[in-house]
């Protein structure tokens, strides 16, 4: 899979825990969505700092003081040494003394005077799986298949809970010792039953992280019900001690489980005769990715390790961190776009860029307001978030178009649906705009206007002009258009 696609979908899921993966079935959805998890379920511990450091053939460092190793030692329990990109496990004696019982690293050490390494200053974390791969039935019409439910009628009659793979990773996300690990819920074919009743619960909590004032959201399964769940996971024969400790600490601090900053939610979706469309309360609270399918010459030249996640465990890990604590703060209220200014550098090209992403969502919706596909508050703040997170993931804005081209095509395109006469001119309005035409704002109605001039304002009109390169953005418009004009009927996902 392409590192581009990869890169979008990561940094999707960082800017918004919601990401839905739509297209034809074999496009590799489910197992990208896969790979990720796992590649961070492979590490066993995360490197906080990395530093460059000299080493003579004794493994004794001579280009740091013993103050300076010192200080990198201070949070860490767990040591790494990098050398011609392989990572091994070493400890350190003595402030200044390198001990590895790898043979192989020493391999790599020069026999005549030093050795330029890579020190890393490390944590350990668990190894374990922290995904749950969640096949959607043709048949949930309640919360109960994900969030489980009391029966009173268990074995030897006794009262149970009847446990779910999401109510054991919700605790097991919620334990103190995984606070800042990601945990992905994968659902699989999340479309074959109405989105809107099975997931109503994840909808609100989604929304409540971002709007109540209150640190605990909205609670997903009662405390009430903790004394029934501890006890079915005391009845099993391979009870996770984790999950069990997690049920129980809950149950000791008198809180509810609820939806906690560390899970990360992924649809996958098929369209065909045999699913539903999502709501735009479902579009609304999602990034939506469309994966196309691959070229066979793709796959018959795909070179070894090519199926690979092309970043680094420890690089992703920092960044999931990152997305967990500014989550965990969303409900004492984030200036987004003071955040973004912040990481950006230059004022004079933040200023720049804040104003044609103004021009940019005040077209867009000015000419979806016509059909009632116009946005509100979530798709500005979200559209911030995530060129925050692509700038944090590439440390570098020189991008930020192209970030802006994802994020039109994933937060303001997929509500657009409808027949010929609904969207035949809407979307012959929008190719246009993001072709850099001029368009004139008369409050009721939109037009092309024979104008150069860009955006200006007086006491009656708006003349409004991208100036920014959207391909991606356009060649969906494109398809839509193609598919609305052969049948009739168009939708962003199809």
């Amino acid at each position: 899979m392409k590192k581009k696609i990869v890169e979008n979908y990561i940094i999707s899921l960082l800017a918004k825990p919601f990401v839905v993966l739509s297209g034809n079935s074999g496009t590799g959805k489910t197992r990208l969505a896969l790979r990720v998890a796992e590649k961070l379920e492979k590490k066993s511990y995360k490197v906080n700092t990395w530093v460059q450091i000299d080493i003579n053939k004794q493994g004794r460092i001579i280009s740091k003081t013993e103050e300076e190793i010192r200080e990198l030692c201070i949070d860490s329990n767990v040591f790494i040494g990098k050398v011609n990109d392989k990572e091994f496990e070493i400890q350190i004696e003595m402030n200044d003394q390198i001990i590895c019982s790898n043979s192989e690293f020493w391999d790599y050490i020069d026999e005549e005077g030093y050795t330029k390494i890579t020190l890393g200053a490390a944590v350990r974390i668990p190894v374990e799986k922290r995904h749950s791969l969640i096949p959607v039935g043709a048949d949930w019409t309640d919360t109960r298949s994900l969030l489980g439910y009391v029966n009173p009628f268990g074995p030897e009659g006794k009262t149970i809970y009847v446990m779910t793979p999401m109510i054991e990773l919700l605790l097991r996300a919620l334990h103190p010792a995984n606070k800042y690990l990601p945990h992905f819920i994968i659902l699989d074919e999340m479309n074959l039953s109405h989105v809107e009743r099975y997931f109503s619960s994840f909808l609100s909590a989604m929304e409540a992280a971002r709007s109540t004032s209150d640190s605990e959201g909205i609670t997903l399964i009662d405390r009430t019900n903790l004394p029934i769940i501890i006890e079915t996971l005391q009845m099993l024969e391979n009870v996770d001690e984790k999950i069990l400790n997690s049920a129980k600490l809950l149950m000791e601090n008198n809180k509810n489980i609820t939806l906690p900053p560390n899970i990360f939610i992924i649809g996958t979706v098929n369209v065909d005769e045999t699913t539903y469309m999502f709501s735009p309360k479902v579009l609304d609270r999602a990034h939506i990715i469309e994966l196309e399918t691959e070229h066979p010459s793709n796959y018959f030249n795909q070179t070894s390790g090519e199926e690979n996640i092309p970043f680094e465990g420890d690089t992703l890990l920092n960044h999931f961190k990152s997305s967990i604590e500014y989550r965990e703060l969303e409900y004492q209220g984030i200036n987004s776009l003071a955040n973004l200014e912040s990481k950006w550098g230059s004022q004079d090209s933040f200023n720049m860029a804040k104003r044609e992403m103004e021009i940019l969502l005040s077209g867009m919706y000015s000419i979806l307001k016509t059909v009632n596909f116009d946005f509100g508050y979530r798709i500005f703040k979200e559209t911030i978030e995530y060129l925050n997170f692509a700038i944090l993931f590439n440390q570098s804005n020189s991008d930020w178009i192209s970030y802006m081209d994802n994020v039109l095509l994933q937060k303001v395109l997929p509500k657009l649906h409808g027949n010929r006469r609904q969207l035949s001119d809407v979307l012959e309005l929008l190719i246009k705009f993001l072709n850099k035409e001029t368009f004139e704002d008369l409050g009721s109605n939109l037009t092309v206007k024979e104008s150069s001039e860009e955006y200006t304002t007086n006491t009656d009109t708006l003349l409004i002009k991208n100036n920014l390169d959207l391909p991606r953005s356009i060649a969906k418009l494109e398809r839509m258009r193609s598919s609305l004009n052969n049948i009739g009927y168009t939708s962003f996902i199809s």
